[in-house]
């Protein structure tokens, strides 16, 4: 059976320790491609986040983002877009503030949040994006469309959480 498409996560796979990607790495890419194996990133990373790595991008494969709520194809044209129902989006945003938990949220390709602190600022590093801050939640998701929230706080409150949730 001829391979004829390949899926790679980003980090602790394309990714080093460092969270650059390698010369080799590259290469095995680009050799995956002359034989005519497609090549498709999926991430939860935004394509906003990923222009740190310009390297992939040109490679002009198929991306699959934010944890599969986005794809695009090899020009990075929007193929699929799936945003959270605003009930769902709601009663995330609800579940924080209730627990004076951060959360951060992509809508619209930009990175908000419903506090700055050290976590959310930390999470926008790493994102290699600017965080906002959401100050009227309601208004807010009535006019855009949420691709992804996550709780980015300190463990021990993240696993309280994830036990009052399940």
């Amino acid at each position: 059976m001829d391979i004829k498409l390949v899926a790679f996560d980003m980090d602790g796979t394309l990714l080093n320790s460092r969270h650059e990607l390698s010369p080799e790495t590259i290469r095995a890419l680009y050799k995956l491609k002359e034989k005519g194996i497609i090549c498709v990133i999926c991430t939860g990373r935004s394509i906003a986040g990923l222009k740190h790595y310009s390297e992939l991008l040109d490679l002009n494969m198929p991306i699959v983002t934010l944890n599969g709520t986005i794809i695009l194809d090899k020009d990075k044209n929007v193929i699929f877009a799936r945003t959270l129902t605003l009930e769902d989006a709601k009663r995330i945003w609800s579940l924080a503030d209730n627990l004076n938990a951060n959360l951060a949220l992509w809508s619209n390709n930009k990175l908000y949040c419903n506090k700055i602190n050290k976590f959310t600022l930390n999470y926008s590093e790493r994102s290699y994006l600017p965080i906002t801050l959401i100050d009227d939640f309601e208004a807010f998701v009535q006019d855009n469309g949420i691709s992804k929230m996550i709780f980015f706080d300190q463990e021990d409150k993240i696993i309280d959480f994830k036990s009052k949730v399940s």
